[in-house]
């Protein structure tokens, strides 16, 4: 049973369709989702992606033997691996944090059906039971010039073992969503997550996703089976004086992939891409074709 987002709209008008109950908004960390579980000394063992598989990576894999809480728990969330912005915060660090939104199991008891506050409710208790465990999660010593040495006086890094390492991803009222998006975005983040509060986990549509929506004109150089090759130019002023007939020299562009979505296309179709923003190469996140532009 999958933890993660089930849905995704387009707009904050959109979410006035599902909200029959309650909501809260969190942010969608951009990293990869996983399960984490903890061993019978209650230390992590197996780090298994979305498709049940175990990850494999070294950022992914520098969570292994913290202490994540009592034996048998399930934990679901977003670890600092995989993607542009998981690989920059594991580089600043040295190690990846799992950002926890929800919980299969506490212990040996199953939470699957249980509605999601109360799910987020029993994951807060664990999560305080870690920190009065562990204390301040600091497994070296500083000296007076800021330096870490482990028990053997050696020096090390600071990297801590336990409740640092699973900070909960935080939630705010649904009346603060607008306020709430535009301000992730203002930072750069990648969205927010709405979440159903009286949702057992899994439930269709209980935890969507909501990314700003962009558009952008290119130009399709390649035609494959089921994919084709488009091209576009970074700099806001190429596209401008491209779509209006003229040459340009000398502008970084960029080449992508995108599925074809049913359409019949030939090269040097000008299609409109619609995509989540670009990653800090200029590749478009998640592009897809909305429409051919029969005007250009």
């Amino acid at each position: 049973m999958h933890g993660g987002t089930n849905g995704k709209i387009e707009c904050i008008e959109e979410f006035q369709k599902l909200r029959k109950t309650e909501w809260a908004v969190q942010e969608k960390i951009d990293g990869a989702y996983c399960e984490v579980h903890i061993d019978a000394n209650g230390r992590v063992y197996s780090i298994r992606g979305k498709n049940g598989k175990e990850l494999g990576d070294r950022r992914s894999r520098s969570l292994m033997g913290c202490f994540g809480g009592y034996p048998g728990s399930v934990l679901c969330g977003e670890i600092e691996a995989h993607t542009e912005a998981g690989i920059k915060a594991f580089e600043a660090k040295g190690f990846a944090n799992l950002h926890v939104f929800d919980a299969k199991k506490i212990g040996c008891r199953d939470l699957s059906k249980l509605p999601y506050w109360m799910r987020r409710d029993e994951l807060y208790k664990a999560w305080s039971d870690l920190c009065e465990a562990s204390g301040a999660d600091a497994p070296y010593n500083t000296d007076r010039l800021g330096f870490a040495h482990d028990r053997l006086g050696r020096f090390c890094k600071k990297i801590p073992f336990a409740w640092r390492r699973f900070p909960i991803v935080a939630q705010y009222a649904i009346d603060r969503m607008a306020w709430y998006y535009h301000r992730v975005l203002r930072r750069g983040g990648e969205g927010v997550v709405l979440v159903d509060q009286n949702a057992r986990m899994g439930l269709r549509r209980s935890k969507v996703k909501l990314k700003p929506i962009d558009t952008l004109d290119c130009e399709v150089v390649e035609v494959g089976e089921r994919t084709i090759t488009c091209v576009y130019y970074v700099e806001e002023w190429a596209n401008a004086a491209w779509k209006s007939g003229l040459d340009v020299i000398n502008a970084e562009s960029k080449e992508f992939y995108v599925g074809k979505n049913g359409k019949d296309l030939s090269v040097g179709d000008i299609v409109e891409v619609c995509h989540n923003g670009t990653y800090e190469n200029g590749t478009l996140r998640f592009p897809k074709i909305k429409r051919v532009r029969g005007d250009l």
